[in-house]
């Protein structure tokens, strides 16, 4: 199912994910699924694209639901090409580290409290950061 942000997703495949790089421009989610389904079953599926220009930016993300179809698909991935152009399949590194998230429109009234309160029923908040505008001398919405 694709989700609308150019990626098709089905559940955590992380230990069977490859990065692909060397895309071409006009590779689409469909046609790099497509093109990795001849490996085996595909569980997700992304392409990277530019925050301003929706454009490609030349690489994405490709799950497999068993770690057979994963292999076959790292070997196959040496030879085989994709709008004519060979593609770069290695081993995808989950990042590691903090997760942040932005949240606008936060009414200055709110308090970092009331902010930690409501988004650690998500999970464990380690940083609120509440922007301050110096000119005005108040938090900034």
């Amino acid at each position: 199912q694709e989700n609308g942000n150019g990626q098709e997703e089905d559940g955590n495949d992380d230990s069977r994910k490859l990065f692909v790089g060397g895309l071409a421009r006009e590779t689409t989610v469909g046609k790099l699924r497509a093109f990795m389904e001849k490996y085996g079953e595909v569980s997700s599926c992304t392409i990277k694209t530019g925050l301003d220009t929706g454009v490609s930016r030349g690489f994405g993300f490709v799950g497999f639901k068993t770690l057979d179809a994963f292999n076959k698909a790292m070997e196959g991935c040496k030879t085989d090409k994709l709008d004519g152009r060979k593609v770069d399949a290695k081993t995808a590194t989950p990042r590691d580290g903090p997760k942040k998230i932005f949240v606008a429109k936060v009414s200055p009234e709110t308090t970092e409290e009331t902010i930690k309160e409501y988004f650690s029923t998500f999970g464990t908040i380690a940083k609120v950061e509440l922007p301050y505008d110096k000119t005005k001398e108040q938090r900034r919405a």
